[in-house]
This record gives structure tokens, C-alpha cells and sequence, in this order.
């Protein structure tokens, strides 16, 4: 049995990831809506572009049975949301199709200066990831619980953001 929580769990279940989820939900739910200004697409670009990567590398490591090593995973869940977060904001089309492929709308709208959160999320990524690293936070049923309700409201964030 593993006692302590993977870095990502660790991040997870930290008062800074529920700040940005609740940030990143209260945005896209009610700030693009009254504001709909550039500063409410970009908190979401960037809340998105920095918890994302570590919900799927959780999700990978909880699903592998510990098996795969998460550092590996991370690297994997940071150049995939970047690679398509970048082909989403290049291209109207590539926009369009993506949309239209995996979310069922054609609502996406690609910015081009959308594209300069990639390396300021990459740098906070990979701070927020060695933080938590050296950190040993013992798994208990509270962690436990944490970490359940942060994996579901940052898959609520992530649909969120993906509906009209």
C-alpha cells in the first residue's frame, strides 16, 4: 500500500488547485458572460492549461495501478494539451473540426494570442509539480476525499469550458 499521494494527486488536493478550479468554473460559467472581455478568456486558458495537465496525469497514474512512472505521464499530459491548444488557436478550421469532432459544436474560437499562456503555464507546471514533489503528504481519508472532488470538479471545469 502507498501511503503518500502522487505529485499530481498532491497538487490536486491543495487549497492552490481548488482556487484555480473554482476560478476556472466561475469564469467560464459567469465572467465570459458578463465580461466577455480578453482577461476572462485568458484566466481560463491559463486555470485550464495548468490543472488539466495534472488531472490527466492522476487519472493515467491511478488508472496504471502506479505502474507507469508519472513524471513520464505528466510530460505526456503537458505536450498533449499544449500540442492541442495550440492546433485549436492557430486555425479557425482546425478550430472548427476539432470542436465539431470531440465536443459536438462548432464553437470554438481560435486566437493566436491565446497561444502566449503555453509558456508561462509550462514554466508554472513544472514549478508546481517539483513543489509538490518534495513535499510528503501522508494519504488519508480526508487527502482521499479531497483529491475524489477535485478530479470531479476539474472534469466539470473541463466540460465546462467545452460546451457553448
Amino acid at each position: 500500500m502507498h501511503n503518500t499521494l502522487p505529485n499530481s494527486g498532491k497538487f490536486l488536493s491543495s487549497t492552490i488547485s481548488f482556487f484555480l478550479i473554482l476560478v476556472w468554473i466561475s469564469n467560464d460559467h459567469f465572467g465570459k458572460f458578463l465580461f466577455h472581455n480578453e482577461f476572462t478568456g485568458k484566466l481560463s486558458d491559463i486555470t485550464g492549461l495548468i490543472v488539466f495537465p495534472f488531472l490527466l496525469t492522476n487519472l493515467a497514474f491511478i488508472i496504471s495501478f502506479r505502474k507507469l512512472p508519472e513524471g513520464i505521464l505528466f510530460f505526456l499530459a503537458n505536450l498533449s494539451i499544449v500540442t492541442l491548444f495550440f492546433i485549436i488557436n492557430w486555425s479557425q478550421d482546425w478550430s472548427y473540426w476539432i470542436y465539431a469532432k470531440f465536443f459536438g459544436n462548432q464553437n470554438g474560437v481560435a486566437d493566436k494570442t491565446d497561444l502566449l499562456c503555453i509558456p508561462f503555464t509550462i514554466f508554472a507546471n513544472i514549478y508546481l509539480y517539483k513543489k509538490y514533489s518534495i513535499q510528503d503528504i501522508p494519504v488519508t481519508l480526508r487527502i482521499k476525499v479531497l483529491n475524489v472532488i477535485a478530479i470531479i470538479l476539474s472534469t466539470i471545469a473541463f466540460m465546462n469550458t467545452s460546451n457553448p
